[in-house]
């Protein structure tokens, strides 16, 4: 079994949750991803992977528990 899971990243959740959008909706193009929660590994994995696979995130969290700003600057320049 893999999971690949760390303090900081949770890509195998990642994947599996947008596969599930993918199986659901018959692609992932023009979707669109809501998380609602605390800035974690799922969510920096989630932000990563719809990056690269062109998917929109939005992501609602409370004060004191958002991404890092040197991990928002990287996904600013990763996917402008």
């Amino acid at each position: 079994m893999i999971n690949a899971l760390t303090d900081f990243c949770h890509p195998c959740q990642a994947m599996a949750d947008l596969m599930t959008i993918y199986e659901l909706n018959g692609g992932l193009e023009d979707q669109k991803l809501a998380f609602v929660g605390d800035a974690n590994n799922v969510a920096r994995s989630l932000a990563t992977a719809c990056g690269l696979l062109g998917v929109s995130m939005t992501i609602a969290c409370p004060q004191g528990y958002r991404f890092e700003p040197a991990f928002l600057e990287q996904c600013q320049q990763r996917f402008p």
